[in-house]
């Protein structure tokens, strides 16, 4: 006898939104973010664009992982990820380097990516059929994006986090999923 399926949980960025749209404006936002935290332009337009074609060439291979299971996230799957990652790359080379926490909030904001055309219609199919749908976010970034309203207040919750999240932790949401 086979388990129903009562939850999906979907990623948010990338699966409800367009983020191959905005890749180049994250990224420049986010080393903009990095430049203005450090004093004398550190890190230089160089080294961050090194950093960057160092974490693209270590991918799909190198990635986050979860307890040694092969990668998840490959680290350049995505401007968040591989921003991060760079960024702790320029960080381990020179560790006075400052990496400051509002990076990743203040160019997702600057860059924020449109909606895909059909994730309202597939939401609505979701509930039709009887599953609850929680969403994975990065950050608290739902508001930047305007929840799509109808179909949230049908019971949807997002399921809220952090980068860590991402690496294989829990879903932190409103409630326990499995129930």
């Amino acid at each position: 006898m086979g388990s129903k399926i009562r939850y999906v949980v979907l990623d948010f960025d990338g699966t409800c939104t367009r983020v191959e749209q905005v890749h180049a404006r994250f990224l420049r936002a986010y080393f903009e973010e990095l430049q203005t935290a450090n004093p004398a332009g550190e890190p230089s337009t160089a080294a961050w664009e090194a950093a960057l074609s160092h974490v693209r060439a270590a991918s799909p291979k190198a990635g986050w992982t979860f307890m040694g299971a092969p990668s998840t996230a490959p680290a350049a799957a995505d401007p968040y990820i591989l921003a991060g990652e760079a960024a702790a790359l320029l960080k381990r080379a020179n560790g006075s380097l400052q990496l400051p926490d509002s990076a990743y909030s203040v160019a997702y904001t600057r860059a924020v990516a449109p909606w895909r055309d059909d994730v309202a219609a597939t939401l609505e199919e979701l509930v039709k059929r009887g599953l609850k749908v929680w969403f994975h976010l990065e950050l608290e970034h739902e508001e930047d994006q305007g929840t799509p309203g109808r179909v949230a207040r049908r019971g949807h919750r997002p399921a809220r986090g952090d980068r860590r999240a991402r690496r294989g932790d829990e879903v932190h949401g409103a409630g326990d999923p499995r129930r």
